[in-house]
């Protein structure tokens, strides 16, 4: 269920789309023929972003004119999430412009709006090399007040302590792991970073223009956390921001810093009920 969000980018109420950040000549062919296939890199300061792989005849009609770089990257997160539960209440919150940038003060209001809307799972799919103060308040200020804080691990394919909010205290940080368990050569792993590890690769998700698109990235590895986050809940209301914490450490183990291993969600789900 989609509920009314908040475009922090433009300061709107409602769920705005992703398609308002095309121009008219965009919108006209990416509503009728796009078939994209995404991969996301980490090349922005605080998110993934996504490069649209398009079939040759709309590549010819954007010359030019092409999408923007992070084009389809909320509305597939938020796909991911209703894959693993379709009953989720999900509110968009834009805290980025359509090319993957977006300010630190938007991120941080988005975050503290979230909890005062009634959220009790936030997905960060966004990255930052570099440490913030506020973030850190406003992330400790929702897991205090129930909310359980999910983030992305990046995107560099490194082992590192550095990334923001995966590092921050109280944080899920999710890596990337593909269809045989391994980890993805995109995912940055550490212990510091990675609590726990989820599907990333070869992702099939929803894309703006009632389309389908191909996901490769930490940013569609940490919604299947909050999914199964939100399944947890959906069970126990009662359940604890810590609660869903020591769930996570029921997963299929993983070698190389990891964190518990691979999401498991009846793992989860009964090790919650058991613990």
């Amino acid at each position: 269920m989609l509920l009314p969000g908040y475009d922090f980018t433009r300061d709107l109420a409602g769920a705005a789309s992703e398609m308002e950040d095309l121009s008219p000549s965009q919108q006209a062919v990416i509503n009728p023929t796009t078939i994209p296939l995404l991969h996301v890199n980490d090349i922005t300061t605080l998110n993934a972003s996504t490069q649209a792989v398009l079939p040759p005849e709309t590549r010819a009609a954007l010359v030019g004119d092409p999408l923007p770089a992070a084009f389809g990257h909320g509305t597939m997160v938020a796909g991911a999430v209703r894959l693993v539960a379709p009953g989720a209440k999900i509110l968009p919150l834009k805290a980025f412009n359509s090319n993957g940038t977006g300010t630190l003060f938007n991120i941080v209001r988005a975050i503290y709006y979230a909890q005062e809307k009634g959220a009790r799972v936030i997905n960060l799919s966004l990255s930052s090399g570099t440490k913030s103060r506020e973030l850190e308040k406003a992330i400790r200020f929702v897991s205090n007040r129930g909310v359980t804080c999910v983030a992305s691990a990046g995107n560099d394919g490194l082992r590192t302590d550095d990334v923001y909010p995966a590092a921050i205290s109280g944080v899920i940080g999710v890596a990337s792991v593909n269809s045989i368990d391994a980890r993805s050569l995109f995912s940055n792993y550490g212990q510091k970073i990675v609590k726990i590890s989820a599907p990333g690769e070869e992702m099939l998700l929803p894309y703006p223009g009632g389309r389908w698109a191909g996901g490769w990235g930490t940013s569609f590895a940490a919604p299947m956390v909050s999914g199964t986050a939100a399944m947890l809940l959906s069970a126990n209301p009662n359940t604890t921001v810590k609660d869903i914490q020591k769930a996570f450490t029921h997963a299929a183990p993983l070698e190389g810093e990891m964190g518990a291993g691979r999401l498991n969600v009846y793992q989860s789900l009964m090790g919650a009920w058991w613990d």
